[in-house]
């Protein structure tokens, strides 16, 4: 699974914990600085438009600043019935987010860019995956909550949290629900760094 190391330096542009355990699966090194930008929904834009642009602004926002580097920058979202589920403020939302996915099929989508001003490089790509949730009991849903976990996860929950496991079935890319999706990834960094 490893890809090639270019020989200029690598940025993530995310403060995700799960985006950086993916990417070091590649054996890739990278150095991790977080994108600060404006993440309000323009008016208009849909889902996929809204985490295209927001994956394209973080890594024009640091490519801006390292034009010397490739940076990649990501955004990934939870879509359920054309509401947009974002990271829960509180455990309050929290809940009630889980409680509207329960039983249901919901869709996640993530975008992510390659940007280096020095390579001349802006590759913008994204990926869909519908997720079907099972039935979740109060019970599930508090323990899940007391854990911790759901806080700072778009659409309250992680796929990956095997001990709450709230995933019935997946269709599409699994590292896409976890928030970034390698394999698309790793197609388009092979293209440019064979």
């Amino acid at each position: 699974m490893t890809i090639r190391q270019p020989e200029m330096r690598v940025i993530l542009a995310s403060a995700s914990p799960r985006r950086r355990e993916i990417l070091e699966q590649t054996g890739l090194i990278f150095d991790i600085i977080p994108a600060n930008i404006d993440e309000s929904f323009l008016q208009g834009e849909t889902s996929l438009e809204h985490v295209c642009r927001l994956a394209e602004k973080k890594g024009d926002a640091l490519a801006g600043v390292y034009p010397e580097a490739i940076v990649i920058s990501a955004d990934t979202i939870v879509v359920l019935q054309e509401q947009i589920l974002g990271k829960p403020r509180d455990e309050e939302e929290a809940y009630r987010i889980l409680k509207q996915l329960s039983g249901k099929t919901h869709e996640v989508i993530s975008a992510f860019a390659l940007t280096s001003k020095a390579l001349k490089i802006h590759v913008l790509r994204h990926e869909r995956t519908q997720v079907h949730f099972r039935n979740l009991s109060d019970a599930d849903i508090k323990n899940y909550i007391a854990g911790g976990s759901p806080m700072d996860k778009a659409g309250a929950y992680g796929i990956q949290d095997l001990d709450f496991d709230p995933v019935k079935d997946i269709e599409g890319c699994y590292y896409n629900v976890m928030g970034f999706p390698l394999p698309a990834f790793m197609e388009e960094w092979n293209a440019l760094f064979p």
